[in-house]
């Protein structure tokens, strides 16, 4: 096997990928998501901080996942909140943000959010793909084989909201920090970079990056269309279509 092909061998991770929007929507509540209804356990109260329900970002059904990392191989379902004013958030789960795990979509129901708890402008349901990820040029997980010069070598990190896979950066990694395995990606944010299971405390600590802001309202669609190219989009609510461009639901830093 020659060296290139050694070195993408051992750095190359099945990851599964989610396609947002672009298809036609099924309309099942146990569906990937973001920003449509959410589920949660039965008498389950929607999150709150200070008194105001957090916003809703996304429903991450891992039993339809192709490919899971074995830290969420007891999770079935995962659901994120945060708080809508995106400010600098903590890093426990709980307080300006919430993130629920489910061990079994059995007994899950549709919940209804408070009348004034904020909300995506549009939300749209998503599908899985299996792909091949890639570490970044600086991670220390990157596996160079003896004798083997990758300076010039650059494999595909998919930056993209996925499970599993590698970490993607936008700047380098901090000196002497190890992010040993990446967990969840949301958006162009990870929002589980590698933190063990019981560090969470039934819950996930999360890194996060200064992004561009999540369009957010506390009413529906504003009814205006939209063309690019071929793609028409109405802003109705049975219409999973969205232009190209970046992911809706990305969360800011």
């Amino acid at each position: 096997m020659s060296g290139i092909n050694e070195f993408e061998r051992l750095n190359t991770r099945k990851v599964s990928v989610l396609q947002v929007g672009g298809f036609r929507p099924s309309g099942d509540l146990f569906a990937s998501h973001f920003g449509l209804r959410t589920l949660g356990a039965e008498g389950e109260d929607w999150p709150t901080m200070d008194g105001k329900p957090l916003l809703f970002v996304c429903q991450l059904n891992l039993k339809a996942a192709p490919a899971v990392p074995a830290l969420l191989q007891d999770i079935a379902l995962i659901t994120f909140f945060v708080d809508p004013k995106f400010g600098n958030l903590t890093k426990e789960n709980g307080v300006d943000w919430c993130l629920r795990g489910y061990p079994s979509l059995s007994g899950l129901v549709a919940m209804t959010p408070p009348a004034d708890a904020a909300k995506l402008k549009r939300g749209f349901e998503c599908r899985w793909e299996a792909l091949d990820d890639h570490p970044n040029y600086d991670d220390p997980e990157r596996v160079v084989p003896d004798g083997f010069d990758d300076s010039e070598v650059e494999l595909e990190n998919l930056t993209r909201t996925k499970v599993g896979g590698y970490a993607s950066s936008i700047q380098s990694e901090r000196f002497g920090v190890r992010c040993r395995s990446l967990t969840i990606r949301v958006g162009d944010n990870p929002i589980l970079p590698n933190r063990d299971r019981e560090e969470a405390q039934g819950g996930h600590k999360f890194g996060h990056s200064q992004e561009r802001p999540a369009e957010t309202s506390n009413g529906g669609s504003d009814g205006k269309e939209m063309k690019r190219e071929d793609l028409r989009w109405s802003g109705r609510e049975d219409s999973n279509l969205r232009p190209p461009g970046p992911e809706p639901g990305a969360l800011p830093g």
